[in-house]
């Protein structure tokens, strides 16, 4: 008999249907929940769903941050103080603009963010206003009597440059192969219970083709944590 999985936002808890979260008012190392995209951007994002009242150990001398509400997984906080109007930037880009002062700490969302997060009910305790407006860059133009082309990169004399880490496979016409992983990956927060699942009973049966090496479940807001460990 076929099993059915129910699709949700994340693991949930046992009731209101909101995310596990590590504890309130406890102190946690920043760089164990939460990643700098680039060096200079004004805000983190979450590796873990965070309680509100976390406190984050900063090294070097910095103040610590203390969360001022729930932070889930993949979404942004204050890394500083950010003055009404100023960009908020995440991968060196501005990602949108500080529609009044933000505390460091304090979860930066937009309106579609909190309108969305209520109708899965996501969070328990949301808060009333965006502090954020999305940053929509202007339409580049073209234009063909002004365009200058790049000059090509140079093709490397570094053999090694040329080589990867893979096998022949066992027909010719099959070519090189490298390590077979099947990767479930999600294109919305909704399916990442399903993929964590399938991840997870594949680990615990294995797979049927001894050709397959494993099955790698890639959520959606996990492909951030995926660019950074890698």
């Amino acid at each position: 008999m076929r099993k059915s999985r129910r699709l949700a936002y994340e693991p949930e808890r046992a009731a209101g249907g909101a995310p596990a979260l590590l504890g309130a008012h406890a102190a946690f190392q920043l760089a164990d929940v939460a990643k700098l995209a680039a060096p200079n951007d004004n805000a983190f994002i979450a590796t873990r769903n965070l309680a509100a009242g976390a406190v984050l150990r900063r090294t070097g001398g910095e103040e610590d941050i203390k969360l001022t509400c729930e932070v889930l997984e993949g979404h942004r906080f204050a890394r500083g103080v950010i003055p009404s109007g100023a960009l908020l930037t995440s991968w060196h880009q501005p990602f949108g603009k500080a529609l009044c002062p933000i505390a460091p700490g304090e979860w930066l969302r937009n309106a579609k963010t909190i309108t969305e997060l209520k109708t899965r009910r996501a969070v328990a305790a949301l808060p009333s206003h965006a502090n954020f407006a999305d940053y929509v860059l202007e339409a580049p133009t073209l234009a063909e009597g002004t365009f200058r082309p790049g000059e090509q990169m140079p093709l490397s004399a570094d053999a090694a440059d040329f080589s990867f880490d893979g096998f022949k496979r066992s027909l010719p016409r099959r070519g090189v192969g490298t390590r077979n992983f099947v990767v479930v990956l999600c294109v919305s927060s909704r399916s990442n219970a399903l993929a964590r699942a399938v991840e997870a009973s594949f680990r615990a049966t294995g797979t049927a083709d001894a050709h397959v090496d494993g099955v790698v479940a890639l959520p959606h807001t996990e492909v951030s944590r995926f660019l950074f460990y890698t």
